[in-house]
């Protein structure tokens, strides 16, 4: 989902990360260009999963969803670009002779994005509206996605990386909405979960309690 923060942590290999950056009056314009759709987290679950619940006649319910784009930040890919198996070579060869011609290369793909290229010509419009960042992640890279941060990934060879979401007391505010907003029961939710601010400091709103209250007001309001 868009609300949280992200976090990518690389733990082989090598992955090229592009970020579009909202503009300070919000990222809705950014949206629109890139005719975006909503898509609850349950489209990720596996399909066993679901048939499981449909037996046992339990209704699913979605607390979240996420912001999705079928344009692509990597489209078009030149010839020139070097395969995995290119790359692979590169490296036992730079292994060899103490060398880092393999990550200069990356790295000099990652700042041209003439290489791979966008979609569509929506992207053009985006470009001239955002801030438009290109990252190389290397293994051993912690990489932290700000919300509302649209971006993609690709990998030029074969990575590994563990993906989370964190939900500080910064994102708390933003992400107790949203849960509220896609479950429908912003109207009836207490005091605690439309706060602006939760300082975790502080023992009214600590972030036990809002969370146990944040689950409770859902059970009652959804068996209602």
């Amino acid at each position: 989902p868009f609300e949280w923060t992200g976090t990518s942590l690389c733990l082989e290999g090598t992955k090229l990360w592009r970020f579009l950056v909202p503009p300070p009056e919000g990222v809705e314009q950014l949206d629109d260009l890139l005719q975006s759709y909503r898509l609850p987290s349950m489209a990720w679950q596996q399909q066993q999963e679901q048939d499981d619940m449909e037996q046992n006649s339990r209704t699913p319910v979605s607390l979240s969803a996420g912001w999705q784009s079928d344009m692509s930040l990597f489209t078009q890919r030149c010839s020139s670009l070097p395969s995995a198996r290119a790359l692979s070579d590169m490296q036992q060869e730079d292994e060899d002779n103490h060398q880092n011609k393999r990550l200069d290369q990356l790295e000099s793909i990652a700042s041209d994005w003439t290489l791979l290229r966008p979609s569509d010509t929506n992207y053009e419009r985006a470009f001239q509206y955002c801030d438009c960042v290109s990252v190389l992640q290397k293994p051993g890279d912690l990489l932290l996605i700000p919300a509302h941060c649209w971006h993609q990934t690709y990998a030029l060879e074969p990575s590994l990386a563990i993906a989370s979401q964190l939900c500080t007391s910064k994102d708390a505010p933003r992400v107790i909405r949203h849960i509220l907003k896609t479950t429908g029961t912003m109207k009836t939710a207490p005091e605690i979960l439309l706060r602006d601010n939760y300082d975790s400091s502080s023992d009214e709103s600590g972030a036990d309690k809002v969370v146990a209250t944040l689950f409770e007001h859902l059970k009652q309001s959804i068996a209602a």
